[in-house]
């Protein structure tokens, strides 16, 4: 004969006593299923958003100015008109650095003239203006996918809550441990394992798991720009999210009770 210790009265969640273990098998299933088509589709938009800002990442690498203006000297108008033409025909392979490096420097100089002059390109094309819309296209990218990132571990840490709620475990004890347990295991893989695995290239590595569809063979340069990056960015806004999220819904709520005044200072 074996005794279990009684759970507190308070503890138990007298709803949920009905369910037999079939029930919670069911249940998890069901609700384990749910969360894996989530992590499909974030893997999905993860992994296109991630290989488009790591291509065209690649298009502007990062160069020394200096050392490239001291080359081309005052051929580097030249060169830029060139590098550009180099640019727009092989999309994805990286630029020399000299249209960079002298949009940079004309930009600075004068802005406008910079977004309206072709530099002496041979069909006028406004390098610098199409240099700035690319660096741009860049930018947004790059920045895009930490955001989405922790937008979409917000909707699955509360779809996880609502969804181990409905498995209906027996205890409150239990029932936040499982909560627990399940909402980092989702986190972390969407978060830290998914991104590394969207880029990774293991080819030359003994064994490569079927992960050779990356762009990303080593810890080099460029994956610190790009996943990297991401990375500390995104920890850094869910780590700072549970604040905005804690003042947000209590401004939230202060709006709603000012709502349901009539929109008057009227505590009665």
């Amino acid at each position: 004969m074996k005794f279990r210790k009684a759970s507190e009265p308070t503890d138990i969640i007298w709803e949920n006593r009905i369910f037999t273990q079939t029930d919670y098998v069911f249940r998890q299933l069901v609700a384990f299923s749910i969360i894996g088509v989530l992590l499909f589709g974030s893997f999905a938009f993860i992994y296109k958003v991630a290989r488009t800002s790591a291509e065209i990442a690649r298009e502007f690498p990062k160069v020394d100015c200096d050392a490239i203006s001291t080359t081309y000297g005052g051929q580097l108008q030249t060169y830029a008109g060139e590098d550009y033409d180099f640019v727009v025909s092989h999309d994805g392979l990286p630029s020399s650095g000299a249209l960079q490096c002298f949009c940079k420097a004309e930009l600075e100089k004068d802005y406008d003239n910079a977004m309206n002059s072709s530099f002496g390109h041979p069909q006028n094309k406004k390098i610098c203006a199409e240099y700035q819309s690319i660096a741009f296209e860049v930018f947004v990218w790059l920045n895009s996918l930490k955001y989405f990132i922790t937008g979409v571990n917000f909707v699955l840490r509360t779809v996880c809550i609502k969804l181990v709620q409905w498995i209906g475990y027996p205890t409150e004890t239990q029932q936040l441990e499982e909560t627990t347990k399940v909402t980092f295991a989702v986190q972390f893989f969407n978060t830290a394992f998914l991104l590394l695995l969207v880029n990774a290239d293991l080819s030359e590595q003994p064994f490569s798991f079927g992960l050779t569809g990356g762009i990303e063979s080593d810890f080099d340069k460029s994956w610190y720009k790009v996943i990297g990056n991401t990375l500390v960015a995104t920890m850094i806004i869910t780590m700072i999210f549970p604040i905005g999220e804690a003042f947000g819904f209590y401004a939230l709520r202060l709006l709603m009770r000012f709502l349901d005044k009539g929109c008057t200072s009227d505590v009665f």
